[in-house]
């Protein structure tokens, strides 16, 4: 985007497979995108269960490979050094950015994991079909929180700017703020007349 040109440019980024030794549209859906810290790259999830890394020049960086099923969500971390996703195989995978490899994967779910979202560089949510929201670190081999409220899909989550509160929303119509300090929600809001599916939060967290 230029702000003195009119027309912007256009880039078009085609996900592809290999297949019989050659490279043909996998054809499915792209379900998500993140951009590095500075913008230099650009992360993707797709339901042909790949998750991409993209140069601003449209060229393809590296493939992510682990998930067995389609890869729904997925961000950087702050530090740009870790890029977790989530997927229908249940699981949530930490990747390391500079050598594309797992770093490690996190089958703490019993349905599809359908959001993730940092707390920090090394901690993070995650949320799924299961109605459980699990908080998880690196390194550790089970989770260091884990949230049960919601009656159905849990669709989105995201933490306060400061990492201390993390909202959910869900099938069951309400949007819940959830606490480390505590086990049940802060706050239960029950506005809505539909299901939820994306939540954010305000730049200062309030």
């Amino acid at each position: 985007m230029n702000d003195n040109s009119s027309s912007p440019t256009q880039l078009v980024i085609r996900h592809c497979i290999q297949k019989g030794g050659n490279e043909v549209p996998s054809n499915k859906d792209v379900t998500s995108l993140d951009w590095y810290c500075d913008g230099t790259l650009l992360a993707t999830g797709s339901y042909d269960g790949y998750a991409r890394i993209w140069t601003t020049d449209g060229r393809l960086a590296s493939t992510l490979g682990q998930h067995k099923g389609p890869t729904v969500a997925l961000k950087w971390n702050k530090n740009g050094n870790y890029i977790l996703s989530a997927g229908f195989d249940k699981t949530a995978i930490i990747w390391d950015a500079s050598t594309s490899q797992c770093t490690q994967q996190f089958a703490f779910h019993s349905a599809p994991a359908l959001d993730v979202d940092w707390q920090s560089n090394v901690s993070f949510a995650s949320c799924s079909t299961d109605q459980y929201i699990h908080v998880c670190k690196v390194g550790s081999d089970k989770p260091t929180k884990s949230f049960q409220g919601h009656t159905n899909e849990v669709n989105a989550i995201k933490w306060d700017p400061q990492g201390n509160l993390l909202a959910s929303c869900c099938d069951d119509m309400t949007l819940k703020i959830w606490s480390m300090k505590q086990d049940t929600c802060v706050h239960d809001l029950q506005a809505h007349n539909k299901e939820i599916y994306t939540i954010k939060w305000s730049p200062t967290g309030l």
